[in-house]
């Protein structure tokens, strides 16, 4: 058997893209494990800040939301259950599917309030009937941690129903989109 190697340009050139491709794909994977480390330190540290009530970061949050995402925040309010919604799409590792209760939290002596996640139910407990035995007054004040607007993670996300006048009541939401929700809601959130 005589085998004879031949130059190829079509292997070469086709090797050469592969292998530069693979050196693009290991530079972008560097570069999100960089950004993820970052993340975690500001997490971190933010996590671990001093606890603070939320009427220091409201200027922060009206005009730069993302400056302040992570911090614990001391609440205090009322509960509005009648404008009560649930995020849908969640997850319970022992519970499996079902919702989060978000609630708006009426500020004291303002018309404003904050959404609070209130926390997990199964799929079984989503109507509004079922979810009202979940209802308690609020506790005199509780830390919180304060998020923003989620916004979709690309353009193949399904979005959420329009919402406000003349659009019916949204109750389930994919995401907690606050511009969105406060077409529908009574006072500033």
């Amino acid at each position: 058997m005589n085998f004879i190697m031949n130059f190829s340009w079509k292997i070469t050139v086709t090797a050469f893209l592969f292998a530069l491709g693979m050196c693009g794909m290991s530079y972008w994977q560097w570069t999100r494990y960089l950004e993820k480390e970052k993340f975690l330190k500001v997490l971190d540290s933010r996590l671990h800040a001093e606890i603070a009530p939320l009427s220091h970061y409201i200027p922060a949050l009206k005009s730069n939301p993302e400056s302040v995402q992570h911090y614990r925040v001391l609440l205090q309010g009322e509960w509005d259950f009648d404008h009560e919604i649930i995020k849908r799409n969640r997850r319970d590792d022992s519970d499996g599917p079902g919702v989060h209760i978000i609630t708006p939290l009426r500020l004291p002596e303002s018309n404003e309030a904050v959404l609070v996640d209130r926390g997990y139910i199964p799929l079984s407990m989503q109507d509004q009937e079922k979810r009202s035995i979940f209802r308690q007054n609020a506790p005199k004040s509780f830390v919180g941690l304060l998020k923003v607007t989620e916004k979709p993670r690309s353009w193949f996300s399904p979005n959420d129903p329009p919402s406000g006048k003349p659009h019916p009541w949204v109750d389930r939401w994919l995401r907690i989109d606050i511009d969105k929700i406060q077409k529908q809601v009574p006072y500033e959130l």
